[in-house]
């Protein structure tokens, strides 16, 4: 559970080869050569004391696993289900028997709940919401977390598609893919 309970996570983040096929993202100082900007903003939404906290996480700029390292190394609450980025073996152990589950069956508990975005054709504010899948779920409620209420309210509002539109777009892009299959780039 984060110390505070809102705030922002300003932590550069850079790539860093850990085996000859593997590479994790870290943190990094700003003036490092291969630093990249990466801020966070979390807000913790409801807690089980320090044990697990549901939070709400809105990036600001787009890293690779921003978000798992900036929980995990910003806030020191790695996500559960994280082995990658700071979940330690005692932790994952302690969530195992809480959730009276096998360690290897603990899922990353990361999920996109909602994203809001302006629609590249329409220009429109576009809200697309998804539920939480089951696991995440179970684990809310053997922790005692109650989803909040206007989260519940949320609905997805279907988009209205042109067809012909987007059948007409599908063929260009297969006729690009075709060309540059054929060795023309034209």
């Amino acid at each position: 559970t984060p110390k505070l309970s809102t705030g922002k996570i300003d932590l550069p983040l850079k790539q860093v080869r850990v085996t000859a096929e593997n590479e994790l993202m870290t943190v990094c100082e700003k003036n490092d050569e291969n630093a990249q900007i990466a801020v966070t903003k979390y807000k913790v939404i409801s807690s089980a004391a320090e044990y697990a906290s549901l939070l709400e996480l809105t990036l600001l700029t787009g890293r690779k696993h921003q978000i798992r390292v900036h929980c995990a190394s910003g806030l020191k609450s790695p996500i559960i289900g994280d082995a990658k980025y700071g979940y330690s073996a005692e932790s994952h152990k302690y969530i195992s028997q809480f959730l009276a589950k096998p360690e290897k069956e603990i899922k990353l508990h990361l999920h996109s709940r909602k994203i809001t975005f302006n629609h590249p054709i329409t220009k429109k504010e576009t809200i697309v919401v998804a539920p939480l899948p089951n696991h995440f779920q179970q684990t809310l409620k053997a922790f005692g977390i109650q989803i909040p209420k206007e989260d519940k309210k949320l609905e997805q509002k279907p988009i209205n598609v042109d067809k012909k539109y987007v059948s007409g777009k599908l063929k260009e892009i297969e006729k690009i893919k075709n060309n540059n299959k054929a060795g023309n780039l034209s």
